[in-house]
């Protein structure tokens, strides 16, 4: 998967909590997806080996744009002027986003639910949770206690599902 395709993915991820966060200190939402986009780039070549890259990031990003929004300090809006008296705005001079596949995107998504309803109801919920899986809808199954290795299991299941890694290449 190409950088700004995996930046685009992980923005998509991430816009529940931003969304929330942007109600929540009563900022823009675009603003806050921009420092996301910035702060995944920045990061991306910092992330250790043998750690998934979704999950640092997420801790990354809401752990700094917290920290940008509870010190307040204001982004630089797309909508100015790059210099005074100017009619160019700084959207301006960007180029067009590359288009996303919502396609693609749906399959891949589709293929992640299905991988999380062959896992225990446990399994469901406690990743549902953790990872702010909003459109997951877990499957009625047995109930109980949430443990290390359960988890652990949990993501070892999806990492080594065939059919869902066939669907995210």
């Amino acid at each position: 998967m190409r950088q700004d395709e995996f930046v685009l993915d992980c923005l998509s991820e991430f816009d529940p909590m931003l969304a929330r966060l942007a109600n929540r200190v009563n900022m823009d939402l675009e603003d806050l997806r921009q420092e996301a986009a910035l702060l995944i780039l920045r990061t991306l070549p910092k992330i250790p080996a043998g750690v998934r890259p979704e999950a640092y990031l997420n801790v990354v990003v809401r752990g700094r744009l917290r920290g940008l929004a509870s010190k307040r300090i204001s982004t630089l809006s797309l909508d100015l002027p790059i210099s005074n008296g100017s009619d160019i705005m700084l959207a301006d001079v960007l180029p067009e986003p590359p288009q996303v596949s919502h396609e693609r995107h749906d399959r891949r998504v589709e293929a992640l639910y299905k991988a999380l309803h062959r896992l225990s109801r446990v399994e469901q919920d406690f990743l549902k949770r953790r990872f702010e899986l909003h459109g997951f809808r877990p499957h009625a199954r047995e109930y109980g206690r949430l443990t290390t290795s359960v988890r652990r299991k949990a993501l070892r299941k999806l990492q080594q599902d065939v059919i869902l890694q066939m669907a995210l290449k």
